[in-house]
């Protein structure tokens, strides 16, 4: 019941304090029975510390790990955060626009209105483009004969 059986701080180190006050209180019973309850109380109070303390070194390890895991995602945001900033800081680059087809004609400046061309262009982009055809009711019956 020395003091070299459990740490200080232990649940059964301040048990044996008061168990020893008590032991202090009342004469110590020599017989074989006493001392054997003696000695398995002393057994029981070792294994539950080493117990607790096996409970204690896994729940401090638990909230290592989470502290750690914190810390991991706390520096990935930040550093995210300086990504993003970093980023934003960079001047833009104009962007580069592909040239448009030749017959593309050029827009006209802000607050002057479409020109003809523009118009033209615009309404050639919508309707379905059909090649001409050649109309057949003023030749009469030449063009069925050469086709």
């Amino acid at each position: 019941m020395g003091p070299a059986l459990h740490p200080p701080d232990s649940p059964s180190a301040r048990g044996e304090a008061t168990v020893r006050r008590l032991e202090a209180a009342q004469p110590l019973s020599g017989t074989p029975g006493a001392i054997r309850m003696r000695h398995l109380h002393q057994v029981q109070r070792t294994r539950r510390d080493g117990i607790q303390e096996e409970l204690l070194r896994a729940e401090r390890a638990h909230l290592r790990e989470a502290r750690e895991y914190r810390q991991q995602v706390l520096a990935e945001f930040r550093r995210s955060r300086r990504d993003q900033a970093l980023f934003l800081e960079e001047p833009m680059p104009a962007p580069v626009l592909a040239p448009g087809p030749p017959d593309q004609p050029t827009f006209p400046p802000p607050g002057t209105g479409p020109s003809w061309e523009h118009f033209a262009w615009l309404v050639a982009q919508v309707v379905p483009q059909q090649p001409p055809q050649a109309c057949h009711s003023h030749r009469g019956g030449q063009s069925q004969a050469q086709g």
